[in-house]
C-alpha cells in the first residue's frame, strides 16, 4: 500500500486457533493528495472466498487422483502388454501346436506350428469352429466330447486323434488339453491344447 501500487485478487488466510479459517480475496486502491506520489490512505475490499478456495481444492484433489489412477492404469497396461509379449513369444516358439478354444469351441488361439500342421494361418483360423473345420467327419463326435469334458474341468493327457491337416491331409496328433480359469478356482472359460504330429512316428510303428 505504501508504495502506490494498487493489488488484485491477492488471497490471504484468516487463522483461527492456530489454523485457516477462512479465505479472503483483497483488492487495494492506493488514495492520494494533490500531486503526491505517496498515498495516504487506500480503499481495500475484503471478499469471502472460502467456498470457492474449497472448491478448487477439491477439483485439484480429484484431478491429482485421475492422474495418479491414470498411471496405475498406464502401468497395468504395458504390464500386460509385456506379459502377453512374453505369452506371444512362448507360444510361437513352442515345438507343439497351441490350440486355444472358447466356450463355444471356437479359435482364440494358434501358434506357428498349428499354422504348419493345420495349413492355416492363425488369421484365418482365429473364430472358426474347430471340430467343424478341422477335425474329420467320423471323429468329430469324439472330439466334441472330449472339447465338453475339458471345459467341465477335466484335463486330457495324451489324448490320440486325426485332423484334417495341410492340403486336406489327414495327420494324427497327441494332445494334451486343459482348462482354462480365472484364478485357481475360477470358472472355466475355454481350454488351451498342446498337440504333436505323430503321423510320420505311427507310420513307422506300424511298418
Amino acid at each position: 500500500i505504501r508504495t502506490g501500487t494498487p493489488m488484485s485478487d491477492v488471497i490471504i488466510g484468516v487463522r483461527e486457533n492456530g489454523r485457516v479459517a477462512r479465505w479472503l480475496s483483497v483488492n487495494t486502491h492506493p488514495l492520494f493528495r494533490g500531486s503526491s506520489r505517496t498515498p495516504h490512505a487506500a480503499v481495500t475490499v475484503f471478499r469471502d472466498v472460502s467456498d470457492e478456495r474449497q472448491l478448487e481444492e477439491e477439483r485439484a484433489s480429484q484431478a491429482e487422483a485421475r492422474e495418479l489412477q491414470n498411471q496405475e492404469l498406464l502401468v497395468q497396461a504395458e504390464a500386460l502388454e509385456r506379459g502377453q509379449a512374453l505369452f506371444r513369444s512362448l507360444v510361437d516358439t513352442a515345438g507343439s501346436a497351441i490350440v486355444g478354444l472358447d466356450l463355444d469351441g471356437r479359435v482364440f488361439e494358434w501358434n506357428r506350428e498349428a499354422e504348419l500342421l493345420f495349413g492355416v494361418s492363425r488369421a484365418d483360423a482365429i473364430g472358426r469352429n474347430y471340430a467343424n473345420e478341422f477335425v474329420p467327419d467320423e471323429h468329430r463326435d469324439r472330439m466334441r466330447d472330449g472339447i465338453a469334458a475339458v471345459l467341465g474341468g477335466d484335463a486330457l493327457r495324451n489324448h490320440t486323434g486325426p485332423v484334417r491337416g495341410a492340403n486336406g491331409e489327414r495327420r494324427t496328433v497327441i494332445w494334451n488339453i486343459t482348462p482354462l480359469r480365472a484364478g485357481p478356482e475360477g470358472l472355466v472359460h475355454g481350454l488351451i491344447a498342446a498337440g504333436l504330429d505323430i503321423t510320420e512316428r505311427e507310420a513307422s510303428d506300424e511298418r
